[in-house]
């Protein structure tokens, strides 16, 4: 009887520490997130769309052009009428 009790108590201690254990298939894909302000960038703080091409380089519209991010550098792009860019 001693020893049921005894396993009865730790089991569930046994279970909640493998389970606390987070498994390291539950993290990959996860997306790298960084956010920038409009002085890092150069420019309006609203963005309307977003793509990204095959060598990396991702493209923003804005209110003040198309926004070109290298992962390093940002340069602006202004549009010939100052339009602003709502789809890419």
């Amino acid at each position: 009887m001693k020893t049921l009790l005894i396993l009865f108590l730790l089991v569930p201690f046994a279970v909640g520490i493998v389970s606390a254990q987070t498994p390291a298939h539950l993290e990959t894909g996860l997306p790298y997130t960084q956010n920038f302000s409009p002085k890092e960038y150069g420019a309006h703080s609203q963005n309307f769309a977003i793509v990204q091409d095959v060598r990396g380089m991702m493209y923003f519209g804005n209110v003040y052009g198309v926004l070109e991010y290298d992962g390093v550098s940002w340069r602006l792009i202004p549009m010939p009428n100052q339009s602003v860019v709502r789809s890419l």
